[in-house]
Parts: C-alpha cells; structure tokens; sequence
C-alpha cells in the first residue's frame, strides 16, 4: 500500500482510540464505499468506450462486469479489515481462506455468464466464424463451463491448501 495512504488510514483511525472492533467496523464501512465508487467509474470509463460500437456485446459485458467489480473491491476492504482485528493465525487463515473462495466463486459465475455471452455473439456472426452455428453454442457453452469450474475448483483447492497433485495425475492418466 502507498505509504501516504497507510499514514492517512492510520491517522483516520486514531478517531477510534484503539478499539479494534470499530476499526474493522470503519474500514468494511469505507471499502464498501471505495467498491461502489470503483464499480461506478469503471463502468463510466467502458461504457464511453463502448458508446462507439454498432453492436450491444461489449455494452453486455460490462454490465455483466458490475458485481464482480464492487464484490472484489469490497473483500480487499473486508481482508483488511480481518487483518485490523488482529485474530490468532488460524481464525485470520481461515477467514482469508473464505474470502478469497467467494471471489473465486464471483469471478467463476462471471467467466461462465461472459463464455455464453461471447458464444452467443460468435453463433449469431456464422458468416465470419464458420465453426460455431446456433447449434453448437449450446456444446462449446458446457465446455466452456466445464473448463472454467475445473479451474475454479484447482483455485478454490489451492487456497485450502489442499494436496493437487493425485488429481492432477489422475487428470493426466485419463487424458492418455
């Protein structure tokens, strides 16, 4: 973190007198805040972007990119403000452990709405790309779905620090 940044967090938070509590309290409060502004810029900065195009496609991926930008936002605010409480080790891992899986989970739903989103534009374009027709979005939208949630998954194992390498080889052995 930018160390102005840290001093005036840090001098913000003298108003509080030391209780932890209201510090953490304080700190979700404003990244909530901090979230809603980030999510509102973003989405003004793309959405003049995209005024130009003739199509909606990009118009509808940056809707779609509105929860997955303030949710995001919002859990760094609610890491740091675990991080004030100043819990045990094993309260704050797994506390860190949860947020970050529900950011994986934010960020799955988001890939797996934007592949269809994607898919469905390409299937609608057949003339310029051949392969995908209306009939095969369906099967490309579950493989696409199928890729993401087994990466989702990996992200979410690792996290839990969870031992991959008996799924990995089994994956490479049923590759074969």
């Amino acid at each position: 973190m930018n160390e102005s940044l840290r001093t005036s967090m840090e001098q913000a938070l003298t108003l509080f007198h030391g209780n932890r509590y209201l510090e953490a309290l304080a700190i979700a409060v404003a990244f909530v805040l901090i979230a809603k502004l980030a999510d509102l810029t973003i989405t003004q900065v793309l959405m003049r972007l995209t005024r130009r195009s003739q199509n909606d496609f990009d118009d509808r991926m940056v809707a779609l990119l509105h929860k997955p930008v303030f949710l995001s936002v919002m859990l760094i605010g609610f890491g740091l403000a675990i991080s004030r409480l100043e819990l045990g080790d094993s309260a704050q891992l797994l506390l860190y452990r949860i947020l970050k899986t529900v950011a994986i989970l934010i960020w799955w739903g988001f890939l797996a709405k934007a592949a269809r989103l994607v898919l469905e534009v390409m299937g609608s374009l057949e003339s310029r790309f051949a392969f995908i027709e209306s009939r095969t979005v369906a099967l490309l939208d579950n493989t696409a779905k199928i890729v993401i949630g087994t990466g989702s998954i990996y992200a979410i194992l690792v996290t839990w620090s969870i031992d991959v390498g008996g799924f990995l080889l089994s994956a490479g052995v049923l590759g074969l």
